[in-house]
């Protein structure tokens, strides 16, 4: 399976996905492991066919500057008030509902399987990275 090449809204559970990569994003310092997951996002942003994809990391809480400046199609929603889940839910029904392209990549459950009955394409933190790694070694290749 592979990336859409058609413009999508990524919507990615931030610290979910930062937790279901602890190897790669080593989660022994939290912030540091954002960081690395910012860089990372903003160097797949990057690639030709992603480009016209926006990516949207929603991370529960107040603002925490990372200390990475996202290019224009990476952005981070902090959801004061309410939680990331019910942020995620809630636009990914919106923007589903106004015929954008949306996919939702987290690894909760509950959140995977209201989405799944509202008939929002939901990937897994790992699936998602295995796709971008792959587009990354077709960029390369």
């Amino acid at each position: 399976m592979r990336l859409s090449s058609k413009k999508t809204v990524y919507l990615i559970d931030g610290m979910n996905f930062v937790w279901a990569m602890s190897e790669t994003f080593p989660r022994a310092d939290v912030p540091a492991a954002c960081r690395e997951f910012l860089l990372w996002l903003n160097g797949i942003s990057r690639l030709p066919k992603m480009r016209q994809n926006d990516f949207r990391t929603i991370m529960d809480g107040g603002f925490r500057d990372f200390g990475v400046k996202l290019l224009s199609n990476v952005h981070i929603v902090f959801t004061e008030g309410i939680t990331a889940d019910e942020w995620i839910y809630e636009r990914s029904v919106f923007l589903k509902s106004q015929n954008k392209r949306v996919a939702v990549v987290s690894n909760d459950r509950r959140l995977v399987e209201e989405l799944g009955n509202e008939n929002v394409r939901c990937l897994s933190a790992a699936k998602f990275f295995r796709m971008c790694e792959a587009a990354r070694k077709d960029n390369i290749s």
